[in-house]
């Protein structure tokens, strides 16, 4: 009778020491696991923030972008008003020249006139 009895105490040992190395096996599954899902959630959080940082970079391109288009709009506005006061000038420039042509050209004529009045004076 020792001797199954011996045997059962073996068996519920065996059994016992099966049941602990699947305690210990489920408990190393679940710690992998649990750690590969921090590790999942870690690469989550920090492609979370890389998309946020190329955001946040986008956004401040896109404003340097739109500022430097700003500037450039009033620039060539500026320029396109100085090229009118420029050719307004130049058309006033010319106008007075023509003017002040005017008398000059007058008294052209009126010279170029007046040996002919003379001569035919004198006829």
């Amino acid at each position: 009778m020792q001797t199954s009895e011996d045997a059962r105490e073996i068996a519920v040992k065996k059994l016992d020491e099966i049941r602990l190395a699947n305690e210990r096996q489920n408990s190393a599954d679940s710690l992998a696991l649990s750690q590969g899902q921090a590790n999942s959630a870690m690469r989550q959080k920090e492609q979370a923030e890389s998309d946020a940082a190329r955001a946040v970079a986008a956004r401040n391109q896109a404003e340097s972008d739109a500022n430097n288009a700003q500037s450039a709009k009033a620039q060539a506005e500026w320029d396109a008003a100085k090229a009118r006061g420029e050719a307004s000038d130049a058309q006033n420039a010319t106008a007075q020249a023509k003017a002040d042509m005017e008398p000059t050209r007058l008294r052209q004529r009126m010279q170029s006139r007046r040996p002919e009045r003379m001569l035919i004076s004198l006829v």
